[in-house]
């Protein structure tokens, strides 16, 4: 018998057709690839019944419909500015302070119609918790980047009315997965009785894919946002001393950032001499990112804070050893020693050891970039995470409380 499972997740909507979303608007959204190649994947499953619901401002009306065997509910946010279909600016968020009261009500009448056996909510920092609270379904949560975790680190300033909910959601939802140690000990912090299920992020199944033929000229590659929380500027810095031996290192960063920064970048740059060895790529589909990363010898990510970024999780499953900061969650995707190197951010000279230490040993290179690609993909590959997914849905479902 088939088992009804419903998603509360920011699914990109901009990556389903036209013809079925009717999308008014030609917006981007986050594109959130650990929901949609999970979702892909659990399409194919006969015994699951994959429902997903999100809320977007920017189509005229909600639309329900059936693509790639999974049953789409994209609603229309209640909070959106008459006539011009857009929701409210950031200084005026309605929405926020009545904790998406409307929204909820809303899903909560679809959550009733569609009667699922499960809801899988994606994130404690969305407004899809409050969603299930004194609703009788099995659910669980999906930790990303708890904001709580943030506020200390993160340029921007975050609204304690997100705060007061994400806490809210957490102390009403019982259940959640994840990878990391960090985002898993705030979680117990607030909610001492939370059930936590080990529950990895899939990954596109493009980046497992062996292309060893090709030359790895790129020395070192970084790809996140550019921004100053990921510590790219200490990565300049010991690019300066590296290539006092190495003249012709080449060090390729791909994404994107405030326009501001990026010049502040290129102006450091400029100034230790270093145009000849960094480069700004810019930022790039999958496949592009792909190719870079099959031309890499190793990703530098010296963040400040960070839980499971893709990025890392991705260059690891394309066999890149990853050296990264011993912070945040990232200590839980990185076997130090094993598919590549933590350090510490206050001891920036062993970055550089390591950095040296891959460039001058191409055995202790290939040694890691096999291991990487061997963990990634027995953790992070779609298939294996669907299995640990239905795993999971039938433990809660066996074990859960009454239906609506």
């Amino acid at each position: 018998m088939k088992k009804k499972v419903l998603w509360l997740c920011p699914y990109p909507v901009d990556t389903i057709p036209y013809k079925f979303t009717k999308q008014q608007f030609k917006r981007k959204y986050h594109p959130a690839s650990w929901i949609r190649y999970l979702a892909d994947e659990l399409g194919r499953y006969e015994d699951i019944e994959l429902h997903i619901l999100t809320i977007t401002p920017w189509i005229k009306r909600s639309r329900h419909f059936i693509f790639n065997n999974i049953n789409f509910h994209i609603l229309k946010s209640i909070y959106t500015i008459p006539f011009i279909n857009l929701g409210y600016p950031s200084y005026f968020p309605i929405d926020r302070l009545s904790k998406y009261f409307l929204n909820t009500l809303y899903i909560k009448r679809h959550i009733r119609k569609i009667k699922p056996d499960l809801i899988h909510i994606f994130g404690t920092e969305t407004r899809y918790g409050l969603a299930v609270k004194d609703i009788a379904i099995p659910n669980i949560i999906s930790l990303q980047g708890p904001i709580g975790l943030y506020k200390d680190y993160v340029d921007y300033k975050i609204n304690k009315v997100e705060l007061k909910i994400e806490n809210e959601t957490i102390n009403d939802v019982n259940n959640y997965g994840g990878v990391s140690d960090w985002s898993i000990d705030y979680i117990k912090k607030i909610n001492p009785e939370a059930n936590i299920y080990y529950f990895p992020e899939a990954i596109n199944k493009i980046f497992f894919e062996n292309n060893d033929t090709v030359e790895r000229e790129v020395d070192i590659l970084y790809l996140g946002n550019i921004e100053e929380r990921k510590g790219i500027e200490l990565l300049i810095d010991i690019v300066k001393y590296i290539v006092t031996d190495y003249p012709k290192l080449a060090v390729k960063i791909i994404g994107s950032g405030d326009n501001t920064y990026v010049d502040k970048l290129n102006i450091k740059i400029a100034n230790l001499n270093l145009r000849e060895n960094i480069s700004f790529l810019g930022r790039m589909d999958h496949e592009n990112i792909k190719l870079h990363f099959d031309k890499a010898k190793m990703m530098v990510f010296p963040t400040q804070i960070d839980n499971t970024p893709n990025s890392v999780v991705e260059a690891l499953a394309s066999g890149l050893p990853v050296i990264a900061s011993d912070v945040g969650g990232l200590s839980s995707l990185i076997k130090d020693g094993v598919s590549g190197y933590l350090f510490d951010r206050a001891k920036p000279d062993i970055l550089k050891e390591k950095i040296i230490l891959l460039l001058s040993d191409k055995y202790k290179l290939m040694e890691l970039s096999t291991n990487a690609r061997r963990i990634a993909k027995e953790i992070h590959y779609p298939t294996n995470v669907a299995i640990r997914a239905i795993e999971i849905y039938n433990e809660l479902i066996n074990n859960g409380v009454e239906s609506l």
